[in-house]
């Protein structure tokens, strides 16, 4: 294999902090040609199968521009991710157009920690963490969802039966989840949580599938409001509101056509935005109309919404997410289950 000269150049600039590195998520308008992947999901003294970049700053001109640092073939050596992690690097980039290449690659990744027990057990679910961030993204932006979707219920089963039997501890979904803003991190963490209360709650297999498949699903619907108002660095008005409040609908109407979609799982991807006291949207069902596991995936994608970093405003700590869900109010009464949320609270204390 030829050695990629401008790569070792760019990476000896880089290790002598002769470079300017961007850290943090951008928006997608701001990464179109360009999706993140973490660090922690590259594997040391494998070759790479897809061109890895670094996200840079011009400082004469403020642009930002994508420099390659490794290619297709080249070995990615454990020396660079320790000088890497020592600088604060978290994420490195790949074009979008290598999205199926990378998934491949997690995936194989996977099929090596499979089996090995102790660290790897960590390492298999931090990989899987974002092997199914880059499936949902996957998923939600083919013209054809349905091998995907059908991909990404694999790994609903698999998630479940690895709570359900103990082998992931719930409390080690804290050290894996990652609060960055992105539409598909944003599903991935709900559905990592919701999948996970489920289970604390002793609920049934085939209910806590739902609500994993729902969970997952919950946001597909935003794929089809504009960017520039999810992107927006300021409060929506209520043109931009009303337009947001039809997701449910529009991911309903997506979704249904596929049988690999349960009934109860589309029923919830309706109703999450619904309030205990009737004053939710897209129909303002009263608590008693509304799928018994409805109030779950509110509270939680309420939960993991206000705990996320957003283009108008920085994350809330836990304890402060804990108050607004316990003091916001509809017209008529509070809007999240009272007894559901300490319920939350002790689980979150795990």
């Amino acid at each position: 294999m030829e050695i990629d000269i401008e790569g070792q150049q760019i990476r000896e600039r880089l290790f002598s902090k002769k470079l300017r590195v961007v850290q943090g998520t951008a928006s997608e308008e701001q990464e179109k040609e360009f999706c993140p992947l973490l660090l922690r999901s590259l594997f040391p003294g494998e070759a790479l199968t897809f061109a890895i970049y670094l996200k840079t700053l011009n400082e004469g001109n403020k642009e930002i521009h994508y420099l390659p640092c490794g290619m297709p073939g080249e070995v990615f050596q454990p020396a660079w991710l320790s000088q890497l992690e020592q600088i604060g690097i978290d994420r490195l980039y790949f074009k979008k157009v290598d999205l199926p290449r990378v998934i491949a690659y997690l995936n194989n990744y996977l099929l090596i920690l499979e089996g090995q027990g102790g660290i790897a057990n960590q390492q298999k679910m931090r990989v899987f963490y974002d092997q199914l961030n880059l499936t949902i993204r996957q998923a939600m932006t083919s013209t054809r969802m349905g091998p995907y979707i059908r991909s990404t219920i694999k790994q609903v089963n698999w998630l479940l039966e690895e709570l359900a039997t103990g082998k992931l501890p719930l409390n080690f979904l804290w050290e894996i989840i990652l609060h960055d803003y992105s539409l598909y991190n944003h599903s991935v963490n709900v559905f990592m949580i919701a999948l996970a209360l489920m289970v604390y709650l002793e609920k049934k297999e085939v209910e806590c599938q739902h609500m994993g498949i729902a969970a997952l699903f919950h946001d597909v619907g935003m794929t089809r409001i504009p960017p520039e108002i999810l992107d927006k660095p300021e409060t929506l008005n209520a043109e931009d509101r009303l337009l947001v409040q039809e997701h449910p609908q529009i991911g309903f109407d997506m979704l249904k056509g596929f049988s690999a979609i349960p009934l109860e799982a589309l029923r919830l991807i309706l109703e999450h935005h619904e309030n205990c006291d009737g004053s939710g949207y897209l129909r303002g069902l009263s608590l008693s109309q509304q799928h018994r596991h409805t109030r779950i995936l509110r509270l939680v994608d309420t939960y993991e919404a206000l705990t996320s970093l957003r283009p108008y405003r920085p994350a809330y700590r836990a304890f402060d997410a804990i108050k607004i869900l316990r003091e916001q109010s509809g017209p008529r009464g509070l809007i999240y289950d009272q007894r559901l949320l300490e319920i939350f609270i002790k689980f979150l204390a795990l």
